[in-house]
């Protein structure tokens, strides 16, 4: 740590008191990172973006070894790198300091917003760096400059988690009311931020509104991940991961913005570098049956349970698939494997409710009510039992169980139209 820490300084010290300029300059010091553990082509990109920025050292050969650090996790090497590619000419400087101030986040916030507020200073229409600039100053107690970089993002677009921040500040300084503003509109912007109905349940409580308090937590609850900040030039770091893991995640991100192109080459890039692994199989099959291609599914899925027969997630997926393609005696017998390998397995245990809906009633309904039971909050059980109540006639009962959702995610469609239904049933 002590040498990372004299590689800063000496980049800072380059960065301030040098001009930029790839002359005359002696090799640089660069870190030596260990690649014990590493997957073979993470070590080797490794080192042999090391050996290109000692051999010929540039803007390009030393962000090439920064951002290898960065996007495989070596944060506390990537920061002295990155800050040093930013002092020989031609290197993109505000992005070098972008990704310095994420990677230094890890071990100090200050040196986190020092490097993010020289990326704002040269670049001051990216609104990522004024959001994670403004989170670090939030973490730190800094209320005034958090908000001024929050602001500064909002003078570009409504972004949600400018919102969500400057409704957390407010918050920080006993503003209730005004925190309820910027969270009401952050929370509208973007239902899913998990963050905005965490922090809007507090301003509702502080406000002594415990029932919309309660409401927004339930919604809160049903929300299983924070929503990352937008930010183009992480994304482009990460998706030059050479890793098994990091082509994987590569390839959902690009699932997630419509690419499937991308995404199939990363999985089979993933795939080929590691075929005997199971999580690029079982994400290209996901992949596949999204797509409606269940076929290749079915086959993707074969591969996986080639290696873990037990793995109840592929066992259910692939019965959906069986379903879908019409193969139903297949589907049921796959789906009740999945139950029987795993039987604590919701998910298996809802797809074999899902399946059984038209065909056995009695035994869906009976699984749809354990999975309620076991996930009160969990949206896709409770709709199931709202759609077997309804065709049982128990108009009512079916009623109770959409209004729950609607309760805590107002704007599902699926509900809407089961409550519709149930109401045209009850005419």
């Amino acid at each position: 740590m002590r040498g990372g820490l004299r590689l800063i300084a000496i980049a800072l010290l380059l960065i301030t008191a040098l001009p930029v300029c790839g002359c005359g300059r002696d090799a640089p010091e660069l870190p030596v990172v260990a690649t014990e553990g590493l997957e073979r082509d993470v070590a080797e990109r490794i080192a042999s973006t090391r050996s290109a920025a000692l051999e010929s050292p540039s803007a390009k050969t030393l962000t090439d070894f920064g951002v290898a650090l960065f996007a495989h996790r070596r944060h506390d090497a990537a920061e002295p790198v990155l800050l040093l590619a930013a002092t020989y000419e031609g290197a993109d400087r505000f992005a070098l300091f972008h990704l310095a101030g994420l990677s230094a986040s890890v071990a100090s916030l200050e040196r986190a917003v020092t490097h993010l507020e020289q990326a704002c200073a040269i670049r001051s229409d990216y609104p990522a760096s004024h959001i994670k600039c403004g989170f670090f100053l939030e973490e730190l107690a800094r209320y005034d400059e958090a908000a001024t970089h929050f602001r500064a993002a909002l003078a570009i677009d409504r972004n949600p988690h400018a919102l969500l921040g400057l409704g957390r500040v407010a918050l920080a300084r006993g503003d209730a009311e005004q925190a309820t503003k910027f969270l009401e509109e952050a929370r509208a912007r973007n239902r899913g931020l998990l963050e905005a109905s965490v922090a809007l349940a507090q301003a509702y409580a502080a406000r002594g509104w415990d029932d919309k308090a309660e409401r927004v937590e339930e919604e809160a609850a049903a929300l299983r991940v924070p929503t990352n900040v937008a930010d183009a030039i992480l994304e482009d770091v990460l998706d030059t991961s050479v890793s098994y893991s990091g082509r994987i995640e590569a390839a959902s991100r690009a699932a997630q913005a419509g690419d499937n192109d991308r995404a199939f080459r990363l999985l089979d890039e993933a795939i080929a570098a590691r075929p005997e692994l199971v999580d690029g199989h079982h994400s290209a099959g996901i992949l596949l049956a999204q797509l409606g291609r269940h076929t290749d599914a079915v086959r993707a899925f074969d591969r996986v349970l080639a290696a873990e027969p037990k793995h109840a997630e592929a066992l259910a997926r692939k019965g959906a698939s069986l379903a879908f393609m019409g193969r139903a005696e297949e589907a049921e017998s796959v789906l009740r494997a999945a139950v029987d390998a795993v039987p604590d397995s919701l998910f298996a245990r809802l797809e074999l409710a899902r399946f059984l809906e038209a065909r056995a009633p009695a035994e869906s309904h009976e699984l749809a009510q354990s999975l309620v039971t076991a996930q009160p909050r969990a949206t896709g059980p409770r709709l199931l039992l709202a759609r077997l109540l309804l065709a049982d006639g128990r108009h009512e009962d079916a009623l109770a169980q959409v209004v729950i959702v609607l309760r805590r995610v107002p704007d599902n469609a699926e509900a809407s139209a089961l409550r519709n239904a149930i109401a045209a049933a009850m005419r």
